[in-house]
Order: structure tokens, then C-alpha cells, then sequence
């Protein structure tokens, strides 16, 4: 449902949902811990984005009936630290350090931690370090939408200067605290190297362009055939079932209905297989046009097709 970018809400309230799960389990059991994922704004980043919090956060009855359910055996709750900087749009630098106080306030009230003074990074860093000693497992940090601070004033180059400063220096411990990091997961709308937040942070693996991360959000040709083939139908009409339509209606995806007699009046259609004729094509062109109807000349070889077409427009 549009407006729904919460996974928990979305399972709970019983509404569709094109299973992406198995691109999160892919996600996070790839040789590399840390990702960085670009999609314009309303591409499903945020739900993406919630989806990882519940699987971490070890939701296991959310994904009942999903591809995880199948691929995930062990379901360990991991603490979670999700910042969503979509909220920081239109911000200066006061503004931001409010809201990074109030989202890092939030996630130390919920983990019984004290605040280690104001600076978000020592906060952020003490965050880490200290769910990780209380937890006994390595922590999950996910960031949805970086760049939302920044976008307004990339053209801004004072301003620019100044948030970009403050966001650099809040990210800057995913680095230092790598041993206590069990997955770090980014998404945004620009690349992050265009920014330069992340320069010190060069372990991100940027799976945007990766093909085989391409579904990971929207909805495809083929999901809405195979998962939403409830509520959609596909009309086809072909003279000759290829391969795949044949294909598709012998799993169940699409009915195929045969036309055994012809429409009403219908003329029979007459073939004929003989040697290349002039004087035959150019008698078949002119009945054909003499009868205000249309003429289709198939030819098989795109190098001399220019060749063909001027011949028979010669006849």
C-alpha cells in the first residue's frame, strides 16, 4: 500500500507484500558487512530499510509464509540502531544536532545506556560498544536515507560545508567500531562518494548497479505475475503460442483459451511454397492493393533488406 514503509505494520495488517526477503538474506550473508544501496525517493528504500530491522530484531513470525521462513534457521536477535535522516530535510546546523540528539536519546533510553556527554559521534561510539557488551552480539546499524540532510543545500556551498561536516563526523565511528559491527547497512538518493562523507569508510559495498540486487525494490513484470496474479488480469492474444506464453500457462501463471473456428466471414488463408517469382509477387502486391487491402513482404536478411524493399517497390 502506498504510504506504508513499515514491514512490521504492512504483515500485521494483512496487506500485500512482493516478498523481497530472499534479496535480504542474500544481502546479509555476503561476504561483505557493510552496504550502501541509491534509488530515487519513493522506491521502497525505507521499507527495504525496515524489513532488515525486523529480521535482525529476530521477528521470525513476520516472515511466515515468505522465502526467509525457508532459508533462515537460526534467528538471532541482534541489537539495532535505526537512524532515519529523512527527517533532517531542510535542517541547518542547530536543527540537525537536535534531531541527532533526540534519535540517539531514543535508542540509549531503550538500551538503559547513559549518554556519554553531547558529541554524536562519542555518543554513536558508545552506543555500539555498550549494546554490544550488554547483548553479547555484535550490533546492527541502519541508515536510511544519509544524504536527506544534504540535498537542500548541495548547491549551498557554506551551508553545504557545514552539515556535511557534522553528518562526516557522526558516521565516522562505523569505522572505528568495526568489531562490534555485525552488519551496517546505507541507503540514499546520490552515490556516496559525491558527497565525501564516508572517505575513511572504504569497505561500503555499493550494490545499486549490481544485477543481481537489480528487483531488490519496486515491483517487476514477473513478481506481479507470479505473486500478485490474484488481483491482476493479463490478456493475450497470439496466432502462434511461443515458448514462453506455453511456458507460462502450463505453471499456472496464465489460462490459455484456443479460438478452434474462425471469426464469422473469415476467408481462408492460401499458401503457396514455390521459387522467387517476379511476375507472381508483383500479380499478389496489385490484387492485394487493387482491393484497397495492405501487402506484408517478409525477408530474412537484414543486410540487404534496403536492397530488397527498393526491388519490390520497383515492380
Amino acid at each position: 500500500p502506498i504510504g506504508i514503509q513499515t514491514f512490521s505494520k504492512i504483515r500485521e495488517g494483512n496487506f500485500l507484500y512482493v516478498d523481497k526477503t530472499e534479496y535480504v538474506y542474500r544481502m546479509t550473508h555476503s561476504a561483505s558487512s557493510y552496504m550502501f544501496l541509491s534509488r530515487p525517493r519513493r522506491f521502497g528504500k525505507s521499507l527495504l530499510t525496515s524489513t532488515l530491522h525486523s529480521y535482525f530484531s529476530g521477528r521470525e513470525e513476520l516472515f511466515r509464509g515468505l522465502a526467509m521462513e525457508k532459508l533462515e534457521k537460526e534467528w538471532i536477535q541482534y541489537p539495532v540502531l535505526h537512524f532515519d535522516m529523512s527527517m533532517a530535510k531542510h535542517v541547518d546546523k542547530d536543527k540537525l544536532m537536535n534531531l541527532l540528539d533526540f534519535m540517539l536519546t531514543e535508542h540509549e533510553r531503550t538500551l538503559g545506556i547513559d549518554a556519554a556527554g553531547t558529541d554524536p559521534n562519542l555518543r554513536l561510539t558508545n552506543l555500539i560498544k555498550r549494546a554490544y557488551e550488554q547483548t553479547g552480539r555484535k550490533v546492527v546499524v541502519l541508515i536510511d536515507e544519509y544524504d536527506a540532510p544534504l540535498l537542500d543545500v548541495v548547491h549551498e556551498r557554506e551551508n553545504l560545508g557545514v552539515l556535511r561536516d557534522v553528518m562526516r563526523n557522526f558516521y565516522s565511528p562505523l569505522k572505528a567500531c568495526d568489531p562490534y559491527l555485525r552488519y551496517v547497512f546505507l541507503t540514499g538518493i546520490t552515490k556516496f562518494s559525491q558527497l565525501s562523507i564516508f572517505s575513511e569508510l572504504n569497505n561500503i559495498k555499493n550494490i545499486s548497479m549490481d544485477e543481481p540486487y537489480a528487483a531488490i525494490c519496486g515491483i517487476t513484470g514477473n513478481e506481479i505475475l507470479t505473486q500478485m496474479k490474484k488481483d491482476v488480469d493479463v490478456l493475450t492474444l497470439t496466432a502462434t503460442p511461443i515458448p514462453r506464453t506455453l511456458h507460462m500457462s502450463l505453471i499456472g501463471i496464465r489460462d490459455m483459451s484456443v479460438l478452434e473456428e474462425p471469426p464469422q466471414d473469415r476467408m481462408p488463408i492460401q499458401t503457396y511454397v514455390c521459387e522467387y517469382d517476379e511476375e507472381m509477387i508483383r500479380a499478389a502486391i496489385s490484387r492485394e492493393l487493387a482491393r484497397e487491402g495492405q501487402v506484408y513482404y517478409v525477408y530474412n536478411r537484414v543486410e540487404t533488406i534496403a536492397e530488397v524493399a527498393h526491388r519490390i517497390q520497383e515492380l
